[in-house]
């Protein structure tokens, strides 16, 4: 139920039919009017609700992201006390520390992991059929709004953004700063390159806001050279 097949001599015939036949069948014929506009704004919907919950959790993600990597995040006092930078009340290897840790973890590795490896999973499934109205139905929200050849920039930026917020606080303290001005530099290399947002003001936007992070990481850089170990 719900499902129409036509063969292609039919849907030609039903398309193209001439107007002297009187016994040629049109399309409304093999397609109940009402069923397919039901069907359509039940997709319709369905996608919609899609698309909000998705864009939600892309506006949680980087907050939450953070969140979770900083609670692995310990800074070494002494020789025999860990503390968590982010709550100094904490030992990293203490009873209270154990006993959030499946929360932590399950927000690491259930939400800051798994929502970029299933976006780009759906992506790359599709990677033949962007244009395919099947495809535009289901997922056009994801990357409607780029251009072709960069339906995967949401995904990028989901990428980006969790570099520079969770997986930089693993990267050694000397070379951190480095690293977030490596990546904040590639990635506006990539943005003028693939020039992915259909909206030439969005883009600006975007690159102004790339150049900033850089800026930033930038002065951190500059700065700590005159800074001693300590400081």
């Amino acid at each position: 139920p719900g499902v129409w097949k036509l063969s292609r001599s039919a849907f030609i015939k039903a398309t193209f039919k001439a107007q002297t036949s009187h016994d040629q069948k049109d399309l409304a014929h093999f397609v109940p009017v009402l069923q397919a506009t039901e069907q359509v704004k039940e997709q319709t919907l369905r996608a919609n609700v899609m698309s909000i919950g998705v864009q939600l959790f892309l506006f949680l993600h980087t907050p939450i992201s953070a969140k979770a990597f900083q609670y692995f995040d310990c800074h070494q006092l002494g020789s025999l006390t860990l503390k968590l930078r982010a709550d100094y009340q904490l030992n990293c290897d203490g009873q209270a520390w154990l006993e959030y840790l499946p929360v932590a973890l399950m927000l690491l590795f259930g939400f800051a992991f798994a929502l970029p490896m299933a976006l780009g999973y759906i992506v790359f499934v599709h990677r033949k059929s962007f244009h395919a109205p099947s495809t535009l139905a289901k997922i056009g929200w994801l990357y409607d709004k780029f251009n072709d050849g960069s339906e995967y920039w949401e995904v990028h930026e989901i990428v980006r953004k969790t570099a520079l917020t969770g997986v930089l606080l693993f990267i050694p303290e000397d070379v951190r700063g480095t690293t977030a001005l490596i990546v904040c530099i590639i990635a506006c290399c990539e943005l003028n390159y693939y020039r992915p947002q259909r909206n030439l003001s969005v883009f600006w936007i975007a690159q102004g806001a790339f150049m900033i992070t850089a800026l930033k990481y930038l002065v951190t850089v500059v700065g700590m050279s005159e800074l001693n170990p300590l400081e």
